[in-house]
């Protein structure tokens, strides 16, 4: 099993301004970003899943409550399978990365939530 990592980025801040960055993150293999915004806490975009599709998702805005969940049958799934749960917000600077063989659901915590989504096909 491929493990759901989180990246910490790293922040300057000086008398110019703040400066948040992820410098060690290798962007070579994407090949499309999209952003995502939900103005609503109580939308709830849920399940998209990939066997092969890796995702990185980054909140710009507000925060999110990310669920994934690795099937054990893509044709049919057990109803009962064990779930991983994340709240990414943009005072963190996080990144997660999301492996390929999961599916996602996700929902804004804050009204007006963003999020920037980078797949990267395997």
């Amino acid at each position: 099993m491929v493990e759901i990592n989180v990246i910490k980025g790293k922040t300057h801040e000086d008398f110019r301004g703040k400066v948040s960055h992820f410098n060690e993150f290798d962007l070579e293999s994407v090949k499309r970003i999209y952003s995502i915004a939900h103005h609503d806490v109580s939308v709830v975009g849920a399940w998209q899943g990939h066997q092969r599709e890796r995702k990185w998702f980054f909140v710009t805005s507000g925060s999110f409550k990310f669920v994934f969940i690795q099937p054990d049958n893509w044709l049919n799934p057990s109803v009962k399978l064990p779930y991983h749960e994340f709240i990414l917000s943009e005072k963190e600077n996080k990144i997660i990365c999301l492996p390929g063989g999961y599916v996602s659901g996700f929902n804004a915590v804050e009204p007006n939530s963003k999020m920037i989504v980078f797949p990267i096909f395997l």
